[in-house]
């Protein structure tokens, strides 16, 4: 039902707007060492008007789109890396040699090895509840996969991206990398990220109202 998807889809994105004002802010001053994160509560706020104002999801995954470039941009811009060099996300980023120094491709390389963890978060409190990961809820009906993506948006970017960029000017990659992993498994549980997880399935489905139904014949 393309009402109901919609509602649900608001519901998670609304934990997302949440948890990057909250938890991507403390990380921006933790890890960047920046004193102020506000442009961040702007970017939020944005992006809250317009899922008050959106209309169907097709709508809604444009607004996601330009909210995710927005996250990147800034968490770019306050650890320097868009100082000359302009951060353009790309998935799947080839593993470093020994000795390379680029700072781009080891942000994105650090993000793809975060976002595969908090799709493992997001598995195991789909998991815990019972509801299959592929689900098609919003994403799920125009691409490979299902809840468990949707799941994990609310709470990856402000997980991930303040610790891969604190790191990506490392000069060593391999070390980058195990650093960040301990980081962030370390902040999943001081977040309490699995609780927070099944927080947002039970608030998605509380968005949307029961089916009625059907008066006894």
């Amino acid at each position: 039902d393309p009402s109901k998807s919609l509602l649900a889809a608001k519901a998670v994105m609304r934990d997302r707007t949440a948890r990057m004002r909250r938890i991507g802010g403390i990380g921006a001053q933790k890890w960047l060492r920046v004193r102020d994160a506000s442009a961040l509560n702007k970017t939020c706020a944005r992006f809250d008007a317009n899922l008050d104002a959106c209309g169907n999801i097709t709508q809604l995954l444009g607004f996601e789109g330009n909210f995710s470039k927005a996250c990147y941009a800034e968490f770019s811009g306050m650890s320097g890396l868009s100082k000359g060099n302009s951060f353009r996300r790309e998935a799947g980023a080839g593993e470093l040699t020994r000795g390379e120094a680029d700072p781009i491709r080891l942000a994105n390389r650090l993000i793809d090895h975060g976002n595969y963890l908090c799709y493992g978060m997001a598995g195991a409190a789909l998991w815990a509840l019972g509801i299959p990961p592929h689900m098609s809820i919003f994403h799920g009906k125009t691409r490979a996969g299902g809840l468990v993506f949707d799941l994990a948006d609310s709470f990856k970017d402000a997980m991930v991206l303040p610790i891969a960029f604190s790191l990506a000017k490392e000069k060593d990659a391999k070390e980058a990398e195990r650093t960040f992993r301990g980081r962030l498994i370390n902040a999943f549980d001081d977040r309490e990220i699995l609780k927070e997880a099944i927080g947002t399935v039970e608030r998605m489905i509380a968005a949307v109202p029961p089916q009625k139904r059907a008066p006894d014949a």
